[in-house]
């Protein structure tokens, strides 16, 4: 019995351990460590083997995170993570034959469309018969509905204003 002992006080030195504090914004993310799940943040005092490690950060409302770690033999190492919050947005139109595109990837030709949307500045770009006629930065800060009306004078996109949209709460 005790070469088992010995042969398992071997393994254990073999895989140095550092102490891993975790915060982060907003509290209560549920922190996950190479898909498996270490709890809710914050984490304290977490005893992980050095080497290359995953972690991932989800909360309901929030873009989750990820990234790889390579976590070397230290004392103490703190991580700290803020989340980006997911605001809902309705976007409304009563124009017909006119295709939405947000930040160059997500297409849509439907009047009402509901999303949700990482804080942030994004990119609306609109277009009739494949033409580009309107191009708007919008700011997504809280939830919003956007009452989108094609710019009267859409024969120059470069001198457009976002006067063409109207924002509720």
């Amino acid at each position: 019995m005790k070469p088992f002992i010995f042969i398992l006080g071997l393994l254990a030195a073999a895989h140095p351990q550092t102490v891993v504090n975790i915060k982060t914004i907003p509290l209560e993310v549920t922190v996950f460590l190479d898909s498996i799940a270490l709890g809710d943040s914050p984490i304290d005092t977490a005893r992980i083997d050095t080497g290359r490690h995953t972690f991932r950060f989800e909360k309901k409302g929030f873009v989750t995170s990820s990234g790889e770690v390579i976590i070397a033999a230290a004392k103490q190492l703190d991580i700290e993570v803020r989340l980006v919050p997911l605001h809902p947005v309705l976007f409304r139109v009563e124009d017909d034959g006119l295709v939405f595109e947000w930040d160059d990837a997500h297409k849509w030709t439907h009047k009402n469309m509901k999303f949700e949307m990482q804080e942030g500045t994004h990119i609306l770009k609109v277009y009739r018969e494949r033409e580009l006629v309107d191009e708007t930065h919008w700011e997504i800060n809280r939830p919003q509905t956007i009452d989108y009306r094609v710019p009267s004078d859409s024969s120059n996109v470069d001198s457009l204003e976002t006067a063409n949209i109207s924002v509720e709460e």
